[in-house]
């Protein structure tokens, strides 16, 4: 929820109706562990060849240590989000040295890997990552936090971490309910499609196109 990085985060993806939370995950690197394999985050949806101007997730890595070329630093193929799988394998990669602290972002289509911890301590790393609200989450934040913990917890992160509308039609319960309302014990409906007209020209096109009624 740290304002600065969800604020980003939901610019980078303001071309969808939501943004959610796509995964929690502490990356450890220890001693003598080697290279990662250089891939794009976004290989989890089936590999499906998303094109190159749209982007489904924005990532981040905090560093809980401090991010070296020795302890495995995060390699990083700049400039690749946009190529062929071909073209980005001649990129060389740089070392995103961070220290303890830091947090690195970058989109689900880059080429990047960990690297080889010739260290003697290991490399702790957080990775937060968003995407938008149509696509499944890669962790499944509904298991992950039970609801009698999710019921703890403050609206705005249960949002992100799924608990509304991916967009129109999209994530309600039973008769359409909301599903944070349902949550909570209330029986709130979804938003309806006039309620997305200014989303997007898509979007006010259809809704310019319904019949009075």
């Amino acid at each position: 929820m740290n304002p600065l990085v969800l604020g980003t985060a939901r610019r980078f993806l303001a071309h969808a109706s939501a943004v959610q939370l796509h995964l929690t995950q502490l990356v450890s690197i220890g001693p003598g562990e080697t290279r990662q394999k250089l891939h794009r985050d976004q290989m989890a949806f089936d590999l499906y060849p998303f094109p190159a101007n749209y982007h489904v997730q924005c990532n981040t890595m905090w560093a809980l240590t401090d991010f070296t070329i020795d302890n495995g630093a995060t390699h990083i193929c700049a400039g690749t989000s946009a190529m062929t799988d071909d073209d980005a394998a001649l990129v060389p990669s740089f070392q995103a040295e961070l220290p303890r602290g830091a947090v690195l972002l970058y989109d689900g289509k880059v080429l990047h890997g960990g690297g080889a911890n010739n260290s003697d301590g290991p490399r702790h790393g957080v990775n937060l990552t968003y995407s938008v609200g149509w696509v499944r989450q890669e962790e499944n934040q509904f298991l992950s936090c039970p609801p009698e913990v999710a019921r703890t917890l403050d609206d705005e992160l249960l949002k992100l971490m799924g608990y509304q509308q991916g967009a129109f039609a999209l994530g309600y319960v039973g008769d359409q309910q909301d599903p944070l309302a349902v949550l909570r014990g209330t029986d709130e409906k979804t938003r309806l499609v006039g309620d997305y007209a200014d989303q997007s020209d898509a979007y006010g096109a259809f809704v310019d196109d319904l019949p009075d009624v």
